[in-house]
């Protein structure tokens, strides 16, 4: 991008952060890697690829989610944005957009980890079906009655415990360690 001002030129480039680096809040090193690397690093957002994200149709390679995605733990299917929209008429709300976004990105199927449970990603409709008395939303069926809960703070719940403070952080633990909450 390119600011005129008093005769002098301003650009400016973009470059993907992982969550963990933007709560580091070390944009100053991350400033100067960015700087040396230019727009040779696989991280540079262009034009084309802001104006992508900004119409939320962001592509698959680029995705926050690639650790689940590739990783043989998950075994997942996208969910369209028709579906999406379905469930959340059935619901009265949308769904957040952190939870908005894994459902496109990932979607929703199975979890390996401990073969005593069900450790499922519900689909939206299944999540829009459950009224929990606090509004928070499930997402993760672990057991007959146990579910994993994204709640209305934006909190990762497992019963009354939180076990995340956002979902990406839950989705890093859970993709490390399966069924990280219930061991402990």
């Amino acid at each position: 991008m390119q600011v005129e001002a008093g005769g002098i030129a301003t650009y400016f480039n973009c470059f993907r952060l992982t969550e963990k680096e933007y709560r580091s809040g070390d944009f100053g090193r991350l400033h100067a890697k960015f700087f040396k690397q230019g727009t040779r690093s696989d991280r540079y957002l262009s034009s084309a690829s802001l104006e992508t994200i900004r119409n939320n149709k962001e592509p698959r390679d680029v995705s926050v989610y690639d650790y689940i995605i590739s990783n043989d733990n998950f075994d997942c299917i996208p969910v369209s944005e028709d579906v999406i929209r379905a469930a959340e008429e059935k619901m009265g709300r949308e769904f957040p957009y952190e939870l908005r976004w894994f459902y496109q990105d990932v979607g929703c199927g199975s979890i390996k980890g401990n073969k005593h449970l069900i450790n499922r990603i519900m689909t939206p409709k299944e999540a829009a079906g459950i009224t929990m008395p606090d509004q928070s939303i499930p997402f993760i069926n672990v057991a007959e009655g146990a579910y994993v809960v994204l709640r209305p703070d934006g909190k990762v719940g497992y019963f009354d415990k939180t076990i995340a403070n956002t979902l990406f952080e839950f989705w890093e633990k859970e993709a490390d360690k399966p069924d990280y909450y219930v061991l402990g």
